[in-house]
């Protein structure tokens, strides 16, 4: 009967496919996001944030309302602003 875990070839070829496409990652970030300035990222990971709050709006806002009552807004509020005490607290 065969093992359940797989011989450690094929272990050591998924570890160095795995490295080989983090170093293309690291690579292409580089190139992408070295040549921008700080406020254009900002700027730039601000539009993605804002989409997903308005995607979180329109799809489950409405049911948590309608669910949970008015201190959905209280929470949702609260827990927004854990989220970025913590992200200026951790950096």
């Amino acid at each position: 009967m065969k093992a359940c875990c797989p011989d450690s070839s094929s272990v050591g070829e998924t570890v160095k496919i795995g490295r080989q496409s983090d170093a293309f990652v690291e690579h292409l970030s580089n190139l992408t996001l070295s040549n921008y300035t700080d406020p254009l990222i900002s700027a730039i990971l601000a539009l993605a944030a804002g989409g997903i709050l308005a995607m979180l709006a329109d799809t489950m806002m409405p049911e948590a309302f309608e669910n949970g009552g008015p201190l959905v807004a209280l929470a949702t509020a609260v827990g927004f602003l854990c989220a970025f005490l913590l992200s200026h607290v951790v950096g």
